[in-house]
């Protein structure tokens, strides 16, 4: 079943390099135009164009030609003649099937510009085909790749401090026999004072047992020496043995003297152990924080997961001209695949498609090119477009037999060689 408007018949003279070429492609299908390289067959697609297109693709008269010539028949009942002079005028008539005349605008009403030059299609950017495939659909994925944009630099800068984090906390020293608890240095420190305290008073009380016996026996020459103080000698010796034994006294209460060493290396151990712990402490935080990064980075990561799952949604639920045309990344893709990996036939069948989205009416399409297609391909492409109701004609270098018609300076030559169905 037809679905728009197609090619019935054509009737070229003069144009580019074209003398004369007449053509009824096949209702449905693909008609192949195939010749050499310089022959003209280009020139007739461009013919076409230049007919339908309007003076966007306006094309030349053949050389030593006063004028050329393009008649284009439609399946409408519209017919269009298109006149060109050597002096660069051009004069278009467009006549419907009532007989009433019109121009390039009714025109518009059913011939697509991307009809009339889809190879640009094929050949542009996977980006550029992504962007035409969304303008077809109406989605505006601006939104969502601005915002994916956004947080995929937030995301870059978060890691990078996450791994800043993550590498300093790693440089810092982490002790594992000391845990991340402080030990009470203040009573080994009070422990400490008190012990010094008591040797000193140990020290005090051996020197007053010195100076008391220094004065004793002071006493005693004194008391040798002077007879006539013998009596305030002996007081003072009676004072100094009682100072004497006071002294032996207090030194006696006093007890030995206590080893402060071992109490100094407990408290070493005490500073020692809670540096560590700061250092424990300190690496800790760093982890930490660098935990908050990581987290930070997860859900960045998860923020742009969602929006993309929100853009997919969007396209998933966009009208797209094909099963399993999306795009993906800012890139035309086709069942996951990038038009790259697509075969041949599948992105003839994909820009086909495309055209038919642009617009519905028009139910055909002009490829230039298509000797890099093989034979399956081309038979692919054609039953796919008589299940469509579509109609495609294109060029192809040489002449292996499938072609419809085969151009020679600029006039046709005949048909193909082999008698065989031809992709229509």
């Amino acid at each position: 079943m037809q679905n728009g408007v197609t090619i019935t018949s054509l009737d070229i003279e003069n144009v580019k390099r074209v003398k004369a070429v007449k053509l009824t492609p096949t209702e449905t299908g693909l008609t192949l135009i195939g010749g050499d390289n310089g022959q003209g067959k280009t020139s007739v697609l461009d013919a076409i164009m230049g007919a339908l297109g309007g003076d966007t693709y306006k094309q030349p008269v053949h050389d030593g030609a006063e004028r050329g010539t393009v008649q284009v028949e439609l399946s409408n009942g519209v017919s269009v003649k298109r006149v060109y002079t050597a002096a660069g005028g051009s004069r278009l008539e467009v006549t419907d099937s009532t007989g009433k005349r019109g121009g390039q605008t009714l025109l518009q009403a059913f011939v697509s510009p991307f009809a009339l030059d889809i190879t640009t299609f094929m050949d542009a950017t996977d980006k550029k085909k992504a962007e035409i495939l969304l303008q077809v659909i109406g989605v505006n994925p601006q939104p969502f790749e601005e915002r994916i944009k956004t947080l995929e630099n937030d995301r870059l800068l978060k890691g990078r401090e996450r791994d800043r984090a993550k590498g300093h906390a790693e440089s810092l020293p982490y002790w594992e026999d000391a845990g991340d608890e402080k030990l009470d240095g203040n009573a080994i420190s009070s422990q400490m004072t008190e012990a010094l305290s008591h040797n000193a008073r140990v020290r005090q009380a051996a020197t007053d047992v010195d100076a008391a016996k220094d004065r004793v026996e002071l006493a005693e020459i004194r008391v040798k020496e002077a007879e006539k103080a013998l009596a305030d000698a002996k007081e003072k010796h009676e004072a100094a043995k009682r100072a004497y034994a006071d002294a032996q006294e207090k030194a006696a209460s006093a007890g030995q003297p206590v080893d402060t060493q071992a109490i100094s290396a407990k408290l070493q151990q005490v500073t020692e152990h809670n540096e560590r712990v700061s250092q424990n402490l300190a690496r800790k935080a760093a982890q930490d924080a660098y935990e908050a990064l990581a987290d930070e980075y997860r859900e960045l990561t998860r923020e742009i997961e969602q929006t993309r799952e929100e853009l997919r949604a969007l396209l998933e639920g966009a009208p797209l001209p094909y099963p399993g045309l999306s795009v993906e990344g800012g890139v035309l893709t086709y069942n996951g695949r990038p038009w790259s990996q697509l075969s041949e036939s599948e992105k003839l069948i994909l820009a086909t498609a495309v055209s038919r989205a642009v617009l519905p009416e028009c139910g055909f399409v002009l490829i230039d090119g298509m000797e890099r297609m093989d034979r399956k391909t081309l038979a692919t492409f054609a039953a796919w477009l008589g299940t469509q109701g579509l109609q495609a004609i294109g060029t192809r270098v040489g002449d292996d037999g499938g072609n419809t018609i085969i151009i020679e300076d600029g006039m046709v030559a005949g048909a193909a060689v082999e008698e065989e169905p031809n992709f229509g």
